[in-house]
């Protein structure tokens, strides 16, 4: 049962592309891009978590999340700018 999610743009309430998502977190970091992987790993790692129905707050929480200062900045940085949507797909 594949978990899934989505990341909302506040300001025009569409789902964005996570590449295009992790272009403004390099922009950010002042970093360029990697073709194939994404910041941080930060969709592994945050977006994993969002999947799994944690939200922002509770991994903002989360001990050793919170050692790693360039994930929080990420996270901080989607909380500002995003709202999640996760949902559960069933495979028929």
């Amino acid at each position: 049962m594949p978990k899934c999610f989505q990341l909302i743009d506040k300001e025009t309430n569409e789902a964005e592309k996570f590449s295009e998502i992790d272009n403004k977190i390099c922009a950010l970091l002042n970093v360029e891009p990697h073709p194939k992987k994404y910041m941080c790993s930060w969709y592994d790692i945050i977006g994993f978590n969002l999947a799994n129905g944690e939200s922002f707050d509770a991994q903002r929480k989360m001990e050793w999340l919170k050692q790693d200062p360039e994930l929080m900045t990420i996270l901080n940085f989607l909380d500002e700018n995003y709202t999640s949507r996760s949902w559960f797909e069933h495979k028929s």
